[in-house]
């Protein structure tokens, strides 16, 4: 967020924005990630454009089923992704989805995706977790150090038709309270990972920079910052 931005808050947005700030900080010191005081305050209740929860459920179906896809490509090798991508667009396609891809999504799921881009998505489940844990279908996000552990089978078991029906019906939307606070932290704990490789030092406190990557995409798509475009959500530190 731009200091031109938090000019625009009332007076009341900008005390919540403060507060979070600090209950930020406050985690970020027990845990030992370091942290800049200047480091903007992110769009309080009331500003944020938080998603809502159809929207977050069709994200996560996308995501998902673009992670298990590029997975299975790389099981089997690029040669045969035309076969993989084509069972899961039909999975896709039974789940209602088919028009819900960003464009590197459907770089994938055309079955002519670059290894760059296969290789990218298969760091996309740690995204989805996010997206899930927004859902209330995961419990908690802890601190980003190491990938999710948890059994992914519980989300769409089996990976059938009527899965993304169940998932969808089975979620609740958590609080924009809940969310903005996640999108804070990740904020400020991707400002220390950064600022160790701008350094030559690897991130600080255990941190996997590449699951605090995903979650910070996740994260901001969220709360609406910088645009729809999945591909390209602004991830500024």
């Amino acid at each position: 967020m731009t200091n031109k931005e938090e000019n625009t808050m009332t007076q009341e947005q900008q005390a919540m924005a403060e507060a979070r700030k600090a209950r930020s900080i406050e985690i970020l010191t027990r845990e030992g990630i370091p942290f800049i005081q200047h480091l903007p305050l992110i769009e309080p209740e009331g500003v944020a454009k938080v998603r809502s929860q159809e929207e977050i459920a069709r994200r996560a179906g996308c995501v998902f089923l673009t992670a298990v896809c590029s997975w299975n490509i790389v099981e089997v090798g690029e040669e045969h992704q035309r076969e993989v991508a084509g069972h899961f667009t039909g999975i896709l396609q039974s789940w209602g989805l088919g028009e819900e891809l960003s464009q590197r999504e459907r770089k994938l799921f055309s079955g002519e995706a670059a290894t760059q881009i296969i290789q990218a998505a298969t760091w996309r489940m740690e995204a989805f977790v996010v997206l899930a844990w927004a859902l209330g279908r995961v419990p908690s996000l802890d601190i980003p150090r190491g990938q999710f552990q948890g059994d992914l089978e519980e989300f769409f078991p089996n990976v059938q038709p009527s899965s993304y029906k169940k998932f969808a019906a089975w979620s609740r939307r958590r609080p924009d309270g809940e969310i903005l606070d996640e999108a804070d932290l990740i904020y400020r704990i991707r400002w220390a990972a950064e600022d160790a490789r701008i350094n030559g030092k690897a991130a600080p406190a255990g941190i996997d920079a590449d699951v605090a990557l995903e979650r910070h995409i996740a994260l901001n798509w969220l709360i609406g910052y910088g645009g729809d475009d999945w591909d390209n959500i602004s991830i500024d530190t």
